[in-house]
């Protein structure tokens, strides 16, 4: 394994790169057609802004697992942290602390509000795992603190970068936050066998009768937050509403194919997770589509974005690809 796939295996990239960078990507690309500005810079903070976010996710999957890493091989997991000495960790995790400042530096003129706001990120997504505090076993307090950390205050710090913190830029992040709610609950209710192993206790495991009503709840505010999005681009560019008109169709047909081959899906289970496909594909590459629109330089982005999203959208073309060999192989 080469230095590089076994850094990316050490900060966990495979499970977060093509389902938390692309909102962020997305956030990037609205701001940009918010505040048009000439390419290079709009570009130069899209990149920024998604290598801060690289960063700062390495260092809390990192911190994480070297907090985890006992409870880990305890239940059977296996990550490649457990093959590093301590001393290694605590250089990894120092040095991507410090890449995800040294980032930062071209907007340090922005003064107190963006240094307090990537402080208080890395406080919590720090304490969500170190002990004493171990936010994660806080129960609902755990929920918070990795949705806070993980979605909600990046997107401030988005916000910042563009010198913008109106209430669309609240709106995404408010996004960001119901979506991390999503994900650590479904992620705590799939832990549940391990930390019962570890003796690990978190929100789910005190209050697993909750879960699925809450996560309705959550589920619902998230598509209003959704909604409200969609309208503000839409009335920014009609070009989107017919984006979103054929999305719309895809996923009812996808929904439907869904129910036909595996089952209803559920809310409490990664092999699908509902709008996952809006927020990884979709949505990002629409949002891009729009920026070409407004200039061509922006194309340079789009096969980045298709490679990027390789694994996620032959994912959610297998059912329509299924679907139709089975049509196909009928008229034969």
């Amino acid at each position: 394994m080469g230095i590089i796939s076994k850094g990316l295996h050490i900060v966990r990239w495979n499970e977060w790169y093509d389902s938390k960078l692309p909102l962020v990507a997305a956030c990037a690309y609205y701001l940009s057609l918010l505040h048009p500005a000439p390419w290079i810079t709009s570009f130069k903070k899209v990149l920024i802004s998604l290598l801060f976010y690289a960063f700062f996710i390495s260092f809390g999957y990192l911190i994480n697992d070297y907090c985890d890493r006992d409870l880990d091989q305890k239940a059977g997991k296996v990550r490649e942290i457990h093959s590093l000495s301590n001393r290694v960790v605590l250089i990894l995790l120092v040095l991507l602390f410090a890449f995800g400042w040294i980032i930062l530096i071209p907007f340090w003129n922005l003064g107190f509000p963006l240094f307090i706001m990537v402080f208080i990120s890395y406080l919590i997504s720090i304490f969500y795992s170190l002990p004493p505090v171990r936010l994660k076993e806080r129960g609902f307090l755990g929920l918070l603190g990795a949705s806070i950390a993980q979605r909600f205050l990046p997107i401030l710090v988005m916000g910042l970068i563009w010198q913008d913190l109106h209430i669309e830029i609240i709106i995404w992040a408010l996004i960001g936050f119901l979506v991390g709610m999503r994900y650590i609950l479904i992620h705590q209710y799939e832990d549940l066998a391990a930390d019962k192993t570890t003796g690990v206790q978190t929100f789910a495991s005190r209050r697993l009768t909750f879960i699925p009503i809450l996560m309705r709840i959550i589920f619902i505010c998230e598509l209003i937050a959704l909604f409200g999005i969609i309208y503000l681009v839409s009335k920014r560019d009609i070009l989107f509403i017919w984006i979103i008109g054929f999305v719309a169709l895809y996923l009812v047909g996808y929904f439907s194919l869904y129910r036909k081959y595996i089952g209803r899906p559920g809310l409490l289970s990664f092999v699908y997770v509902p709008l996952e496909d809006i927020y990884s594909i979709f949505l990002p590459i629409s949002l891009l589509v729009l920026l070409i629109k407004i200039n061509p330089l922006w194309a340079l982005l789009l096969p980045i974005e298709v490679i990027w999203k390789y694994n996620c959208i032959c994912q959610y073309m297998a059912l329509p690809a299924r679907w139709l060999f089975s049509k196909f192989t009928l008229s034969r």
